[in-house]
């Protein structure tokens, strides 16, 4: 088990910027009112708080993180998913996963702005990061710039990205907790 300051930081050279000044999360694809909306804006829309344990496929976890953020689902509302939305398509640069729309409406999917009563440090996401309860720790998307509802998943390049990175250590990914 590992702490908070033992969470691992992959490098993408993002981490350590502060979010630019003006930033905005774009929200489009199969919504009837695409936007682009301001962190304030965001947490106009209603904030909740979670606990969860972070489980890595590399076999660690960090116990007990409490989120803070806009449950996703309040976003999707806001947009209004098309009919022919089946996933929700989740954007930092070449970094993108796909989940699907079910799991992304559920309680504790959030878009989280803090993290342990403090705001969301860039080492960790800020200034947006996706998390989700029992789901793959590389789908816990950060430095979120983008959400894309899709009829299809074929732009997830995540998954190969984080499993690629554990096989090139010579591991085989554990199996996440929940997902039996």
């Amino acid at each position: 088990m590992r702490t908070l300051e033992e969470l691992p930081v992959f490098p993408s050279g993002r981490q350590a910027q502060a979010p630019p000044e003006g930033w905005t999360l774009q929200v489009d694809g199969l919504v009837s009112r695409p936007c682009r909306l301001t962190l304030g804006e965001l947490r106009a829309l209603g904030q909740e708080a979670q606990a969860l344990d972070f489980t890595c496929l590399e076999g660690w976890q960090v116990q007990d993180l409490h989120w803070e953020g806009v449950p996703l689902r309040r976003l999707l509302e806001h947009v209004g998913p098309l009919p022919e939305a089946r996933y929700v398509t989740l954007h930092s640069g070449r970094y993108v996963i796909s989940v699907l729309l079910e799991e992304a409406l559920r309680q504790d999917a959030l878009l989280a702005i803090r993290l342990n009563n403090a705001p969301l440090p860039p080492a960790h996401g800020a200034p947006l990061r996706f998390v989700l309860r029992n789901g793959e720790c590389f789908a816990s998307v950060k430095w979120l710039e983008r959400i894309e509802l899709a009829a299809t998943d074929e732009h997830d390049t995540g998954r190969q990205i984080a499993l690629g990175r554990i096989q090139a250590k010579g591991r085989e990914p554990a199996p996440t907790p929940g997902t039996d």
